[in-house]
């Protein structure tokens, strides 16, 4: 499976943002890709109230001991009085 990274942002308007960024890559590696959001995340932290980032993980299934696919969700309010982080297995 490949998914990349991608993030969105309510901002304070209450519009939705779809939030990306480019390098000149086009298959950047997923560690630089979520970086890069979170610096969008940062600089842009008057304009949203909050944000969402999504990417594939590896975890290990609790019934089988096994490693699986998930999407991991992390999610954090705009002063930072809310994060929430789950893991979505596939």
């Amino acid at each position: 499976m490949n998914f990349f990274p991608l993030g969105t942002a309510i901002k304070t308007d209450d519009s939705i943002a779809q939030v990306g960024t480019y390098e000149g890559d086009e298959r950047p590696e997923s560690k630089i890709l979520i970086e890069d959001l979170k610096k969008v995340f940062r600089a842009k932290k008057e304009e949203f109230k909050a944000n969402c980032l999504f990417y594939d993980v590896s975890v290990v299934d609790p019934n089988t001991n096994e490693k699986t696919d998930a999407i991991a969700v992390f999610a954090e309010s705009k002063n930072r009085k809310f994060s929430l982080h789950i893991l979505l297995s596939l």
